[in-house]
């Protein structure tokens, strides 16, 4: 962001779907692949791959027909590289959407749930999307800006009255746009390591007394997940509803993503799901899921599949204009600040 879906995609800057001003979906890597597929094949092999099983999301241009010879030779290519991408990294799964002219033009999925165990990865299979939840957030605030509920300018101190940081002045300055914008001012992922340690929200948000600001809010790019998910509490508080049944109701219902959840209880409540992995000397290993970042729901807690991801970028690209403005989504990825 660079802005507020950007505003969000401030993990888009890491991670999850960015658009362009020609409405392209832009790689950005990690837990999920969105580009048009003339671009796709170099990118992929430009890109880490570091949250597995791998689940990729793709736009195809409007002037790509899908019953075009070439076009169909296209998905084969992808496909197969798709699958030996997979296989050279040692990821056990992943599975892939395709999207034109709002619609799925073709999905796919390869290998497994989890290494060394035998259900398949399908395109319905749930995983969980990490930082790519931010782009949800961003939405459902904007909307909710648009509606009255909430401004752009609102102070942190309005919803958290005892919000302090190193410097008094700066946690008044501090808004809504700065968290969801990914310029709060504060060191990167301020206490990421208290996540990490099973602490809560409640308890993280008090220590951010100790720390000072290394700009003022607005100047400056600096990635946060604790902060960025204060946008929760102020949603829940101007709403007096929980930030996740809205999500579901305003997001997920209207836009058909049938296997989209929040939460761990979401995540466990999928029987087709796909397990953590982490890197044990040249493999990657399935590790038990946990709390922790379910705990910033906003910044980390949304769970879903190929399919439902594809409806998701089937919105933003304008498709569902009475659930997904148009001119919402323009003006949450406005470019605000460099990173």
């Amino acid at each position: 962001m660079l802005s507020a879906q950007n505003v969000a995609v401030c993990d888009a800057v890491n991670h999850g779907l960015v658009f362009n001003r020609r409405g392209q979906a832009e790689l950005r890597v990690y837990p999920l692949y969105s580009v048009p597929v003339p671009h796709l094949f170099a990118s992929m092999r430009r890109c880490p791959i570091s949250l597995l099983p791998l689940l990729a999301l793709l736009f195809l241009p409007p002037a790509y027909a899908t019953s075009d010879p070439g076009v169909q030779a296209d998905f084969a290519q992808f496909e197969n590289h798709f699958r030996l991408t997979l296989e050279q990294e040692g990821v056990p799964g992943g599975a892939y959407a395709i999207v034109r002219d709002g619609r799925i033009v073709q999905a796919g999925s390869f290998g497994v749930r989890a290494a060394d165990e035998a259900p398949p990865v399908t395109v319905d299979t749930v995983f969980r999307i990490a930082s790519v939840s931010k782009t949800f957030a961003a939405q459902l605030t904007g909307m909710l800006v648009h509606e009255g509920h909430l401004s752009w300018e609102d102070g942190v101190t309005g919803f958290l009255p005892d919000f302090q940081l190193g410097q008094p002045e700066q946690a008044r300055a501090l808004q809504i746009h700065h968290l969801l914008g990914q310029s709060t001012g504060i060191v990167p992922n301020a206490y990421d390591n208290l996540l990490n340690a099973s602490q809560s929200l409640d308890q993280i948000v008090p220590r951010f007394r100790e720390i000072e600001p290394m700009c003022q809010p607005g100047r400056c790019y600096t990635y946060q997940n604790v902060l960025f998910a204060l946008v929760g509490v102020a949603i829940e508080q101007r709403t007096e509803r929980s930030y996740d049944e809205l999500v579901n109701e305003r997001l997920f219902q209207p836009l058909a993503m049938r296997d989209a959840s929040t939460g761990m209880a979401g995540y466990l409540a999928a029987e087709n799901r796909a397990v953590p992995h982490v890197k044990r000397r040249l493999s990657w290993r399935p590790t038990q899921v946990n709390e922790n970042y379910y705990r910033v729901s906003p910044a980390a807690g949304v769970n879903a599949s190929a399919i439902d991801l594809g409806h998701w970028l089937i919105a933003q690209m304008g498709h569902h204009p009475d659930v997904v403005a148009p001119a919402l989504v323009e003006e949450i990825t406005e470019k605000r600040i460099r990173t």
